[in-house]
């Protein structure tokens, strides 16, 4: 099932590629935002805009730089140190945006990864890791649902939603919510 998410977001990112050469988007389709939680498990910074030129709608893609905490490690007298203290993550994401062209209320669905790197901890507030997984990077696939409240034109917007996602045969609902810009 890893294999068949990560074999479909591989290729809706080359697909998002070939969009991005040819379209021209306008200056109105740009988001910058801020996340807590979400895709990134623990905040990012993410860039999002639209395929079409010519609807604030339909499908468009996102793509972010996040922070998840590195490895803690104990020694024998059970001090807790911090080896790394924080990590990069990348969530990137295809979605689509539901609504009416002329009202800044839109629901939005999306398929999503977030590649982790080897050694990063993924508690029970970000799944779970296996003492067997921790020296291998990890690209994590989820969905997402949710709610976004964006102006027709620029200005102000937040948004706020589930992503379900699935980490060593266990299904996690994730909350996300972001805040920023639309140019």
């Amino acid at each position: 099932m890893k294999h068949i998410l990560l074999k479909i977001l591989i290729i809706l990112f080359f697909c998002f590629n070939t969009s991005i050469s040819k379209a021209q988007f306008a200056k109105e389709k740009k988001v910058v935002y801020g996340e807590g939680g979400g895709a990134a498990l623990v905040g990012s910074i993410n860039y999002d805009s639209r395929f079409s030129n010519k609807s604030n709608l339909g499908f468009g893609f996102r793509i972010g730089i996040g922070g998840v905490p590195g490895q803690k490690l104990s020694d024998v007298s059970n001090r807790i140190y911090i080896e790394d203290p924080w990590k990069i993550s990348i969530p990137i994401a295809i979605n689509y945006l539901f609504g009416n062209e002329a009202s800044a209320h839109t629901f939005e669905l999306g398929v999503q990864s977030v590649y982790i790197p080897k050694n990063t901890v993924v508690n029970h507030w970000g799944g779970i890791k296996p003492e067997n997984e921790k020296n291998k990077n990890r690209i994590i696939p989820s969905l997402y649902a949710g709610y976004r409240r964006q102006p027709v034109k620029k200005g102000f917007v937040w948004r706020f939603g589930l992503s379900p996602f699935k980490l060593d045969n266990k299904i996690f609902m994730w909350f996300g919510a972001s805040i920023g810009w639309k140019f």
